[in-house]
């Protein structure tokens, strides 16, 4: 009875360790969120700002990512935390390798979503 009953005792401590490794591992991938708009402004009256398409590039510690921008104008992507340059290119822009920069840099932090929106500026 003793030996079933110290048995019992080790399995459980050993299932009770898996699960805790495991909630462990279900957690945050350490990642934030990066999303905005490519937009044109400027131009003829009105002069309103509209989406565009194209690519955008978040520049920062772990090197370069890449986003493809919808027609709608938004991108989304999964960063490391830190501190990004975002640049915009639209085929819609001048020769749709104009960059079209976002205003200043944007701080990702982990679990939290930032937003940076990239603007092509006409004449």
């Amino acid at each position: 009875m003793r030996e079933t009953r110290g048995a019992t005792v080790r399995c459980l401590g050993v299932l009770f360790i898996g699960l805790v490794v495991l909630a462990g591992c279900g957690g945050s991938s350490g990642h934030g969120t990066l999303s905005g708009h490519l937009y044109v402004v400027g131009g003829p009256a009105p002069g309103t700002p509209r989406a565009v398409d194209g690519t955008v590039v978040a520049t920062g510690p772990d090197g370069r990512h890449t986003a493809t921008v919808g027609a709608d104008g938004s991108y989304t992507m999964e960063l490391a935390p830190g501190t990004y340059t975002v640049t915009g290119t639209s085929p819609q822009y001048g020769d749709g390798k104009s960059p079209c920069p976002a205003n200043g840099t944007v701080a990702v932090v982990q679990s939290e979503v930032r937003t940076a929106d990239a603007y092509c500026q006409m004449p």
